[in-house]
């Protein structure tokens, strides 16, 4: 079983999709322009927050959080979640799904 990598901004759908383009991002990008869900997983306090917290989650199948990362260093942090989730079994991380577009910022 592999592991879905998904990322979430606060800024436009436009702006999102420029910079996936820019930076080559091959995962779905979200749109979190209302901050729902950056506060719903604590990555700002309030829906008029300008810019969000940088925080991993490994969320398992069943919706439960397995793991966070806090704050997440983006010199080491890829290298690290690789790590821990080869350690728990999961060799490579699994692709967008098939027919998806890029539309966020992670």
């Amino acid at each position: 079983m592999g592991v879905q990598i998904v990322g979430a901004s606060f800024d436009s759908v436009a702006a999102n999709a420029a910079f996936a383009a820019r930076q080559g991002i091959d995962f779905p990008l979200l749109c979190d322009s209302n901050r729902a869900l950056g506060r719903a997983y604590g990555a700002c306090r309030s829906s008029s927050a300008r810019a969000a917290h940088r925080i991993t989650y490994v969320i398992d199948p069943e919706g439960r959080i397995e793991r966070s990362y806090r704050p997440a260093d983006p010199a080491t942090h890829a290298q690290q979640v690789l790590r821990d989730l080869q350690e728990r079994g999961e060799s490579q991380p699994a692709g967008p799904p098939a027919g998806h577009s890029h539309g966020g910022r992670a």
